[in-house]
């Protein structure tokens, strides 16, 4: 079974018994396509909490920044998938 098709299964869930889903998904075109809120941790902190539409390049930026690398080619691909 693909992730497409996990992701498909838990929205119809979702929809069909009204139940709230909380993943923990580290592909951002999933989160973004499927969720109706996401939440962007770093370091134990709250670093976004919105919605897929206000998930950009700086959000994304403030979620998987570490100290001393640059992540601006990864950040434009995450993106250029969603």
């Amino acid at each position: 079974m693909a992730t497409e098709d996990v992701m498909n299964m838990l929205a119809d869930i979702n929809r069909r018994d009204g139940i709230t889903l909380i993943l923990n998904l580290h592909q951002v075109e999933l989160a973004q396509r499927f969720a109706h809120r996401i939440i962007g941790v770093n370091a134990g902190q709250v670093v976004f909490d919105g919605t897929p539409a206000e998930l950009d390049r700086a959000a994304l930026g403030r979620i998987y920044h570490r100290e001393g690398v640059d992540h601006a080619q990864h950040l434009d691909a995450m993106l250029a998938y969603a």
